[in-house]
């Protein structure tokens, strides 16, 4: 099977930032890793001539084809994430001028679009350049903090459960005025008090 530069840059032209978009355009270009350098020299150029929303995706792609590239088991797995880095670099370069540029230029809506567009820049940037450990730190931190939210949830939770065994029903209670039900009222009130009591 040749590699098609066609549906490379066709791929490429419509890249989305959604799982399906992203993942088939890496799991073609897993396909053809003997020929990373190619695939990486026509998504430049094709970053190049493209605006800025689509260098972000590209951006996004890449990034994750560097994960990819990482979980891979062969010796060339270093060299070739090495490579896309370097592209991840350039493709930052570009989308950041093409931000610039839309900032002196644009409209309104334009310009406002350039400040979320160079927030989102800054994040891959941060992560482009982020070491290993410092995402291992972040990812633990996340998770911990992920952690500490779930048990907090559930001791609401549980104190929910508490009040609602402890205190009125007030439909219950509702329930059984509109049927004059005065034994089942006092009943009721009674067992209230001698759980509060308890």
């Amino acid at each position: 099977m040749l590699l098609s530069r066609e549906h490379l840059i066709s791929s490429i032209r419509s890249i989305q930032p959604t799982y399906d978009s992203l993942s088939c355009i890496i799991e073609y270009i897993m396909l053809f890793r003997g020929e990373l350098e190619a695939i990486l020299d026509v998504i430049l150029k094709e970053s190049k001539n493209s605006n800025a929303h689509t260098n972000l995706f590209i951006m996004y792609m890449l990034n994750e084809l560097s994960v990819k590239l990482s979980c891979a088991e062969d010796s060339n797995k270093d060299q070739e994430i090495k490579s896309v880095k370097k592209a991840l670099k350039e493709v930052l370069k570009t989308g950041r001028k093409r931000v610039d540029s839309m900032t002196a230029h644009g409209t309104p809506g334009l310009k406002k679009a350039a400040g979320v567009l160079t927030t989102k820049y800054n994040e891959m940037e941060k992560l482009l350049y982020m070491k290993p450990e410092e995402i291992k730190a972040q990812s633990a931190k996340k998770e911990a903090v992920l952690e500490k939210k779930e048990k907090r949830t559930e001791e609401v939770n549980n104190s929910k459960e508490d009040i609602d065994e402890k205190y009125l029903d007030i439909e219950y209670l509702e329930s059984l005025c509109k049927k004059k039900d005065k034994k089942s009222v006092i009943k009721y009130i009674k067992e209230l008090k001698k759980n509060h009591v308890e």
